[in-house]
């Protein structure tokens, strides 16, 4: 799936830049023109998949474990255990698409350390 959705970024990203530059727009004000759009779109994608997983999974987990015979399943969803998982997917768009706003590498690597870490810090919260 993934690999789908950088082919549509990296042909997004050409398509912008070809119409940036056809405007008028110098080739780097384009690419900037280009990284900021990226950056609205990946965040919107982040966000929507944050309030898919909150909404949708977390409240899937807690309807299953109201309706179990078993009590500790209802107090981890009384203390809220599964709630860091739905932070788990924006950081996994944002890493996996950081590098069509940002063109700089130290930058793209930077962030997908600090996705990771997210990553790793939500899953030894649960």
């Amino acid at each position: 799936m993934f690999g789908y959705i950088n082919e549509l970024f990296r042909d997004l990203s050409e398509y912008l830049i070809n119409t940036f530059t056809d405007w008028g727009w110098s080739h780097d004000a384009a690419v900037t023109g280009k990284n900021f759009i990226n950056f609205l779109l990946i965040a919107c994608i982040s966000v929507l998949s944050w309030w898919i997983a909150k909404v949708v999974i977390i409240n899937a987990f807690h309807y299953i474990f109201a309706h179990t015979a078993n009590k500790y399943d209802d107090k981890l969803t009384d203390h809220k255990v599964f709630e860091p998982l739905s932070q788990i997917f924006p950081t996994l768009w944002i890493r996996f698409l950081v590098s069509f706003c940002i063109t700089d590498e130290t930058w793209v690597t930077a962030i997908r350390n600090i996705c990771d870490a997210w990553n790793v810090f939500s899953g030894i919260i649960i």
